[in-house]
């Protein structure tokens, strides 16, 4: 990089996020589905709520994650099939 400075999007702040939830789920034992889905909500919720998140995440990204929030949902019910998002699935 040119600069000392390095440019952090919010796919990098979301990377970012993902990995530690994973490195959470990680220390608790064997890498599994349901050992994750935990640690892995909290990072992203965190993410959403963060003061951090300040770089224009799409509407999709924000959707799921206020899905996420409610620790009742299913995390499948954060999926934004069809919204025809940069990132949308």
């Amino acid at each position: 990089l040119p600069r000392p400075t390095a440019w952090i999007s919010d796919d990098t702040q979301m990377t970012l996020a993902l990995a530690r939830g994973l490195e959470t789920a990680a220390g608790r034992g064997t890498l599994a589905p349901l050992r994750c889905e935990r640690p892995v909500r909290e990072e992203f919720v965190n993410w959403y709520q963060s003061p951090d998140n300040n770089r224009a995440p799409g509407n999709t990204c924000l959707r799921a994650c206020l899905v996420l929030k409610d620790a009742s949902a299913p995390w499948q019910q954060a999926s934004q099939t069809h919204s025809k998002g940069c990132g949308a699935n």
